[in-house]
């Protein structure tokens, strides 16, 4: 069910049964910084008032100081140096506590607290006493409070949030995803307990198979009645089922067949979602309502086409992603989502693999609405890795792909399931040991998961990809076999060793292969050098991201076309020509050379480049000119410089043109063409001194929903409004209504300003600043100021 922001979603009833309540607590929670004793903090009687107030979703961890190692530190190795894994964040613990507010016409029904996720374990009590823990906090969880409810008194949530355990990126810490109350009989649908299932579509007409999993607390064996509705994307009854049950023992499960006619197909470009409402009865009485969006499509697997959605070959034209929403650290909204979505979609992506666990559920919901398509990630490195309190094995994999699997299955964009990413450390440190390594581990984790849905294929990220966990430096490499997992997975997933593929290909030719992790510092001929057959690719990072640093002062991945203001860099533009069919032209100019460095045994890096002319006078200006058309020409001031076809018969240069240009100030102009007509231009130029600021907001239909997010470009521009690249200025932020500011950026990943702050300095000319908006309607003032600038200022209407 899409639960709707900031609202109490109650179903009608019939006679005198009430059905589910979901409840909002996302608002009015305390916080605070560090460990404590847990009897203290969780009894009802403490005293919080010295506790901060915050709202959820909340990450603790983006609001600390940078971590700055030490002097001797920073000689350290820098994959050695003190949190650089974590973006230079210090680990820590958080507590958080909130009154509940119960109904006395709750007796006799279920309280459950409904928690999207901790990070990165958690535990929760209630009045006192320990109702639950979250071992695994990219899952949520749900906690019976039924039982401890002081119906009398105050009622009180406590949660502490740990993330001192292990990660090899930023995760962010605390309440990062929203928490819910739900309130249900105790005949009611089971957690995640619909699932719909498609398994014949045919233009004419379509099966819809709907189990319905039924929780059953009443300790007798009464009779209910589940009657499915199918509703079209555009809201009309399409079909209708009913089913008679016997409930025995505490869980029964009921399937129930339908049949859609003439069924409008859900695909990237026309994402046609349709709705199954659930609703059970007994005696006349409703007793839960439950509705799951679902689409109809076909998935074929071809060993010679990839994937091919809907009858058509869909190539990935992918991009890997980290949970987290940059200076937003992980805290988890809606509108941050879909301006990701936004800028991916303008160069052309269709999918994300998510990188490297499951993400909230608005994540899936947002997907199937925009038509992007998803790898659906549990873990990374498995077991060993000192991620866990518990062990891996009988704590983690039965509870968490449960969970994972009964909350993804419903979504059309999910259509490939992977267990795991890069659990090379293990394979090397039993070279030649295991000839089996990890499949057995592969086995128990698919097996549990097709207990919950066997309608979707199963996967690994393999680095390193080979035998026995061979990386290039082995003798053997050159004539290796893939690794053991490749030959029980079903789809052949390796991360940057595309360059096998051809060979594996006429080895395994009903294989399947899928380039899950691809360079930025190999763009082009990565996508280009895929044999045609191959299901596509993925690019690391393609949004700059906290954590994962190459040492201090930078504090995170920067090898993207994104930054982490979400500002796109020039190579954007170069993906573009081949993730996008659109003519297209676009000049990048080069300020220093690529700087390769080692990283897990794969070189990385990328040029640093911008769209700047205004350079220094008498200098010579190395730039590249992408394009899709068969050739551009060069134009400075109107004279031409030259026309270069389009390399496409060179997988490491096609849809790239590079020159050497003498600059002069004035007019630089790319023009593309395809058989002698123009079909795409692209124009830089010498810009004045920066004269103002410019504001630019991204959302004119603000809600005043407490979640929803405004985003603020603040730019120094010139007299004719143009961007002015090298200002630098520090600009400082003002709020007036309901609204508050949340976060600030710029993208300069080597800078030492912090995200939540009222100022933040240009970089490349511009900051971002976002705002969350209040619970009410009204009129909001954003207002930005800098030294040797006249104060600007937008005024926004929230409803």
């Amino acid at each position: 069910m899409t639960i709707k922001q900031c609202a109490l979603l109650m179903f009608l009833t019939v006679g005198m049964a009430s059905a589910r309540e979901t409840m909002d607590c996302n608002f009015g929670w305390k916080f605070h910084g560090g460990d404590g004793d847990a009897a203290a903090f969780s009894a009802v009687s403490f005293d919080d008032r010295l506790w901060r107030a915050v709202d959820l979703p909340h990450d603790y961890q983006i609001e600390q100081p940078w971590a700055e190692p030490a002097e001797e530190q920073k000689r350290m190795e820098k994959k050695k140096q003190p949190f650089v894994s974590r973006g230079f964040k210090e680990l820590g613990i958080g507590w958080y506590r909130k009154e509940l507010k119960v109904d006395p016409a709750w007796k006799g029904k279920r309280v459950l607290l409904d928690i999207g996720g901790i990070m990165y374990v958690g535990d929760v009590w209630f009045n006192g006493i320990k109702v639950g823990t979250n071992e695994y906090g990219y899952l949520g969880t749900e906690h019976d409070l039924t039982g401890h409810i002081n119906w009398d008194g105050k009622n009180v949530v406590t949660v502490r949030a740990d993330n001192t355990l292990n990660s090899r990126w930023y995760t962010g810490g605390g309440l990062y995803r929203k928490v819910h109350l739900v309130v249900k009989e105790p005949v009611s649908i089971a957690r995640h307990g619909v699932f719909v299932s498609t398994p014949v579509i045919t233009d004419k007409q379509a099966s819809v198979k709907v189990q319905v999993e039924l929780d059953n607390l009443t300790g007798k064996k009464p009779q209910a009645a589940v009657a499915v509705r199918i509703l079209s994307p555009d809201g009309k009854a399409v079909a209708n089922g009913n089913a008679r049950i016997q409930l025995n023992g505490k869980s029964t499960t009921s399937t129930l067949e339908l049949t859609v006619t003439q069924p409008q197909r859900w695909s990237t470009e026309e994402p046609n979602l349709y709705t199954a409402e659930v609703t059970v009865t007994a005696a006349d009485n409703v007793l839960d309502n439950v509705s799951e969006n679902f689409g109809f499509r076909t998935i074929e697997w071809d060993p010679e086409q990839g994937m091919v959605l809907n009858g058509k070959r869909v190539k990935f034209h992918w991009v890997n992603v980290h949970h987290t929403f940059g200076a937003l650290g992980a805290a988890n909204y809606e509108a941050a989502i879909v301006k990701r979505f936004n800028v991916l979609k303008e160069m052309g992506v269709n999918g994300i693999r998510l990188a490297h666990n499951p993400y909230a559920s608005s994540f899936y919901e947002l997907a199937d609405q925009h038509g992007i398509l998803l790898v659906d990630e549990l873990f990374d490195q498995w077991e060993g890795q000192n991620n866990y309190r518990v062990d891996f094995f009988d704590a983690i994999v039965p509870w968490s792909t449960k969970e994972w699997i009964k909350r993804s299955r419903n979504h059309p964009s999910v259509i490939l399931y992977s267990l795991g990413n890069e659990i090379w450390t293990h394979q090397i440190a039993n070279l030649g040991k295991h000839k089996q390594w990890r499949v057995p581990v592969y086995n128990i984790l698919k097996e549990e998961c097709v207990k919950y849905d066997d309608t979707r294929k199963f996967t690994v990220g393999l680095y390193p990809a080979r035998e026995e966990g061979m990386t290039r430096s082995d003798e053997r490499y050159k004539d290796s076999k893939p690794a053991e997992i490749a030959f029980v997975s079903d789809v052949m997933s390796q991360n940057y060793l595309y360059s096998w593929f051809a060979t594996d290909h006429i080895t395994y030719p009903d294989w399947l292969f899928f380039q899950s992790e691809a360079t930025t510092v190999g763009m082009g001929k990565n996508y280009f050098g895929m044999p045609e057959e191959a299901v596509g690719l993925a690019y690391w990072g393609a949004i700059m991201y906290v954590g994962e640093s190459f040492g201090w002062p930078q504090k995170g991945w920067v090898n993207s076309v994104i930054d982490l203001s979400l500002e796109k860099r020039p190579q954007f533009h170069y993906i573009r020509s081949y993730y996008r069919d659109e003519p297209m032209v676009h000049i990048g100019i080069y300020e220093k050379e690529a700087k390769l460095v080692l990283w897990n045994d794969v070189e990385l890096g990328m040029a640093q480049m911008d769209e700047s002319w205004n350079r220094p006078l008498n200098s010579h200006v190395k730039m590249d000119v992408w394009t899709n058309a068969e050739e551009v020409e060069l134009l400075l001031n109107g004279r031409s410089l030259g026309t270069q076809k389009n390399p496409l018969d060179n997988p490491d240069q096609r849809n790239k043109t590079t020159w050497q240009v003498d600059y002069e100030p004035g007019v630089l102009k790319a023009v593309a063409r395809t058989q002698g007509k123009v079909v795409a231009e692209h124009v830089i130029e010498t810009v004045g001194k920066p004269v103002a600021l410019k504001l630019e907001a991204d959302n004119p239909s603000w809600k005043g929903d407490g979640f929803d997010l405004q985003h603020i470009r603040v730019s120094a521009v010139d007299d004719k409004g143009r961007l002015v690249f090298d200002s630098t200025d520090l600009v400082q932020f003002s709020v007036e209504g309901p609204a508050r500011l949340v976060a600030v950026d710029n993208g300069d990943m080597l800078s030492d300003e912090l995200h939540v702050a009222n100022e933040r300095s240009l970089h490349r000319g511009t900051a971002l600043a976002i705002l969350r908006a209040g619970r009410q309607s009204g009129s909001v003032t954003f207002a930005a100021e800098a030294e040797g600038f006249e104060p600007i200022a937008l005024t926004f209407e929230v409803k």
